[in-house]
């Protein structure tokens, strides 16, 4: 077998053996595939509204962000996602995020697991600032 055609079929074995979690996106329905998770801070749901930090050049909305979910042993598993990236140049900062959720039909009754792994205390707060949709 040819080295090309070697490198082919590891390249290929490889793509389908992703072990990335796949989540519901709860505004559009359609299955995700989630590479890289958005670094959160204190995750809040209180009935419609769900709020948390991340971390922002100066360009971060919420519209950039949806809510996925997905239920794993008696949990609702919820993951924030952004889909739209931070270019700005200004000095990162820890911002707010509220975002309008409601709990699934089929996470009622359950405890939430928020996914997503803790946003590092190493990012200055300068211009701590609140933004909503």
């Amino acid at each position: 077998m040819s080295i090309f055609a070697s490198t082919c079929l590891v390249l290929t074995l490889s793509a389908c053996m992703s072990t990335d979690a796949i989540l519901l996106d709860d505004a559009t329905g359609i299955n995700q595939q989630v590479d890289d998770m958005e670094k959160i801070r204190n995750p809040v749901f209180n009935s419609e509204t769900l709020r948390f930090s991340v971390s922002s050049n100066g360009c971060t909305r919420p519209e950039d962000f949806s809510v996925e979910h997905s239920i794993s042993g008696g949990r609702c598993e919820v993951t924030i996602v952004r889909h739209e990236a931070d270019f700005c140049k200004k000095v990162s900062s820890i911002i707010d995020i509220e975002l309008q959720w409601s709990l699934p039909t089929g996470c009622n009754g359950m405890e939430i697991d928020f996914m997503n792994p803790e946003l590092e205390d190493n990012v200055p707060q300068y211009g701590r600032e609140l933004k909503s949709e």
